[in-house]
């Protein structure tokens, strides 16, 4: 009864995989990682080269520099005059400059939805070499990356040859202390005997490294993994059966197990993936606003800048800034995930008895 409950967590367990490995490839999507491809053009482009080069953001964007223009022109006379009148006192700006700045704004309109986009186009090569150099070396799913962190992995021991020390007696920083004479000074019971501790040193191969003992079981690894078409049964096996044919909890099978169920831990499994699940999703809401943001941002570019010879500039510099901390947004997002996927090997792989 107990194996039937804990195969129904499982395949509960892996539909939340198979639904983390769907998100996160529209993660990738949004982070501009993985490339579309849309109808009438060639090759992929990030999703974010495909909003700012449609032909409907494109006659938005042609439609606004025409009412900027008029805008422009308005705020040149608005300028002159206050620098005519120039009720306030203090330092006129000379109307040449105040005409050359509303001028400028048709230049500084084209040049920038230039820089723009081509800013963005390179902004998403580096990403993509910034997600190169910091994601797992392995080809390995997230979802199998995140079972994998979940089957129990320990060192093994080498009881025939325990050793005993004595423990050293440590300062308020951790260092071992030590006497006039330099020896390290140890603990000691009321009778002035040393006290020692047990030591068992692990086991190691040929090569000196630490020899792991794993749930995984006929040479299976996280690389056989498929969620979106296997079952239990296929990666825990099948136990078998008693009587009212419920599944007998020993070790006999009728079906060999990838991992054993026994070395599985479900809690960590349901926590990871929920964590997980949770974090690129508020993550992609983000990045979809991004974007949004990112297209109006371009669209409203010649606006901000027929407002140059009122201000001299000012909202300019406010809509540059945001463009910016838009742009490497994605960066953050990308980081963190791919920290965390190259950290998950080492978690997996703490000894929590040696604390």
């Amino acid at each position: 009864m107990g194996i039937a409950i804990n195969k129904m967590f499982a395949q509960l367990l892996f539909w939340l995989y198979e639904f983390l490995d769907t998100i996160f490839e529209m993660f990738r999507v949004l982070c501009g990682i993985e490339r579309v491809s849309v109808e009438g053009t060639d090759g992929g482009q990030s999703i974010l080269d495909v909003f700012l080069r449609s032909s409907s953001v494109t006659k938005a964007f042609l439609l606004i520099f025409l009412v900027a223009m008029l805008v422009a022109a308005v705020s040149t006379i608005v300028t002159v005059v206050k620098n005519v009148v120039n009720i306030k006192g203090g330092e006129r700006k000379s109307h040449a400059r105040t005409v050359g700045q509303g001028f400028g704004t048709i230049v500084v309109s084209l040049v920038m939805a230039f820089f723009m986009i081509f800013g963005i186009t390179m902004s998403n090569y580096v990403l993509i070499k910034v997600n190169d150099a910091t994601a797992p070396d392995s080809n390995l799913s997230i979802s199998a990356q995140l079972f994998d962190m979940s089957v129990g992995k320990s060192y093994q021991y080498d009881y025939d040859n325990i050793t005993y020390e004595p423990i050293p007696v440590l300062d308020e920083f951790g260092e071992e202390m030590k006497d006039e004479e330099g020896n390290p000074i140890v603990e000691r019971d009321e009778q002035g005997n040393i006290i020692y501790e047990e030591v068992i040193p692990l086991m190691r191969d040929e090569n000196g490294d630490p020899i792991i003992e794993s749930g995984w079981r006929g040479g299976h690894t996280a690389a056989d993994l498929d969620f979106s078409t296997m079952k239990p049964d296929d990666v825990f096996g099948v136990h078998k059966k008693n009587v009212i044919g419920f599944e007998q909890g020993d070790k006999s099978y009728t079906r060999d197990p990838m991992v054993e169920m026994e070395s599985f831990n479900f809690w960590t499994a349901y926590l990871v993936v929920i964590v997980m699940l949770v974090a690129i999703i508020f993550s992609m809401l983000g990045l979809v606003r991004r974007i949004f943001d990112i297209v109006l941002l371009f669209i409203v570019l010649p606006l901000i800048s027929a407002t140059i010879p009122l201000d001299d500039g000012a909202r300019f510099k406010n809509w540059r800034d945001t463009v910016v901390s838009k742009v490497v947004l994605a960066y953050g997002a990308i980081l963190s995930v791919n920290i965390f996927l190259l950290i998950i090997p080492t978690i997996s792989m703490i000894d929590y008895r040696a604390w």
